[in-house]
């Protein structure tokens, strides 16, 4: 799958809005100049955003042309394997984390920012260093996004964290691995993740589509990777939105 860099989401903004919020505490807490920050923010992280909720109407009418696509549903313990595994192989160059998003007001952005620390810190790293505050923010969100009930895949690239703000952290940039691709005549810097076949559960077809023509087509892709996929095959199913 593809990990997106921040800055080129959906809204961009989505990321920086906890950032700028905390900016100051940031500052104050790391002894980081502004500058400091900014490069920072401009070298994380890559992003694969999921959904906790299935099958979901405002998902489909959002993200996949009004049901005329399919839906992936993952085993989130699959997925959650597979990003302690990327680190231990990249020896923490490379760290990649799934939560859930907490969603909150904006007045309420510095105790929502303590809960999430709380949840990342249980399932990653207690250290109070920046990069864990950082990556903290990539899971907080406006609560004007809450219906989506997100959860994010996110990659930081340690060696792309280059600053100067803490003696002896200055890293060299490292864009091994970062890819590119167009969207409407603009580049699209992202990494990709190579999830393990089985975290794949179910194929769910859009309520907009034919059902057997698309199964069809979809057994048709599986059958180029052999036995790969071969658990999937009695796993694609239609969507039950607007089935009685």
């Amino acid at each position: 799958m593809w990990a997106t860099h921040y800055e080129h989401l959906n809204d961009p903004n989505e990321q920086k809005w906890a950032q700028h919020a905390i900016k100051q505490f940031l500052m104050n807490k790391h002894k980081l100049t502004e500058s400091d920050l900014t490069d920072l923010y401009s070298k994380y992280p890559y992003i694969i955003s999921f959904s906790a909720i299935p099958d979901y109407m405002n998902m489909w009418r959002l993200y996949c042309d009004d049901g005329r696509g399919i839906m992936l549903e993952f085993d989130w313990n699959e997925v959650f394997n597979e990003s302690e595994e990327h680190k231990r192989q990249t020896e923490n160059e490379d760290w990649d984390m799934l939560l859930g998003v907490t969603y909150s007001a904006q007045k309420d952005l510095d105790k929502k920012f303590s809960i999430a620390r709380r949840m990342y810190t249980q399932s990653y790293e207690e250290s109070d260093d920046i990069e864990n505050d950082l990556g903290v923010c990539s899971f907080i969100k406006n609560e004007d996004y809450e219906i989506e009930d997100e959860i994010r895949y996110v990659r930081m690239k340690e060696n792309n964290m280059l600053f100067s703000g803490q003696e002896g952290c200055k890293f060299t940039e490292n864009k091994d691995a970062v890819l590119y691709r167009m969207r409407d005549a603009e580049l699209i810097p992202y990494t990709e993740i190579k999830f393990c076949p089985s975290a794949i559960m179910k194929i769910i077809v859009g309520y907009n589509l034919n059902f057997e023509t698309t199964c069809k087509g979809i057994n048709t892709i599986l059958s180029q990777y052999g036995d790969v996929y071969k658990h999937l095959k009695d796993k694609i199913v239609p969507s039950q939105i607007g089935r009685i």
